[in-house]
């Protein structure tokens, strides 16, 4: 299984996957652009979230 096959992604794994810092992560986790879930006491952000949040920078971008 591969890194992008994965379901769920740690909040490091994810800020390595949208090549920005784990510091900007949880900036957008605490601002709500990035939705997470949590297992135990882990805080992990699922492939659709990434995906998602993709999307909207990208419909951002096409609107402006």
């Amino acid at each position: 299984m591969g890194e992008t096959d994965k379901l769920v992604y740690s909040v490091n794994e994810a800020a390595e996957l949208l090549s920005i810092g784990r510091t900007l992560a949880y900036s957008l986790i605490r601002s709500g652009e990035l939705r997470t879930l949590k297992i135990g006491h882990r805080r992990l952000v699922a492939r659709a979230d990434l995906d998602d949040y993709i999307a909207r920078l990208q419909s951002r971008e096409s609107a402006a």
